[in-house]
């Protein structure tokens, strides 16, 4: 039986909530490459960073322990801004993406660690909407870098 659930795991996704984050570098935006396995959604594409929220986790804390999972560094929350929630519905499931932006120093920067995903990029803006991204994170970073263009 222990088998098929692992079978099964490497078959399907299993889509949650989760929250990322947009991390500013000086005139570059950090971006992870992920892994290119075919059980994780949008392998070898860039994303933010960030991952699956677990049970009764807010989004702000959820994306805090991701980015030190991912990268050894410890996010400052009150230097955490809220950009917006990208909401889909697979099989009448509603999915929650919470996405939030931090501009990072030097300091924070030579911090960094790798330890999910190939590799961190480097993206200048002019070039991040040409980029190989995720398609949400395509979403988030296109409503971020227009934000002045809504009207509500």
């Amino acid at each position: 039986m222990d088998n098929f659930k692992a079978e099964l795991k490497n078959i399907y996704l299993y889509p949650k909530d989760a929250a990322a984050i947009i991390i500013k570098y000086k005139n570059y935006f950090l971006l992870q490459l992920r892994d290119n396995k075919p059980n994780i959604f949008f392998p070898n594409k860039l994303s933010l960073f960030g991952g699956a929220m677990k049970k009764n986790e807010k989004p702000l804390n959820c994306v805090q322990r991701e980015v030190r999972e991912e990268l050894n560094l410890d996010l400052i929350i009150n230097k955490i801004s809220y950009i917006t929630n990208v909401s889909f519905e697979i099989k009448k499931k509603i999915i929650n993406r919470y996405i939030y932006l931090i501009t990072i120093d030097k300091k924070d920067y030579e911090k960094i660690r790798i330890s999910e995903g190939q590799k961190v990029e480097k993206i200048e803006e002019k070039f991040l909407l040409n980029s190989n991204l995720a398609p949400y994170d395509y979403l988030a970073l296109w409503i971020y870098l227009d934000l002045g263009k809504f009207k509500v």
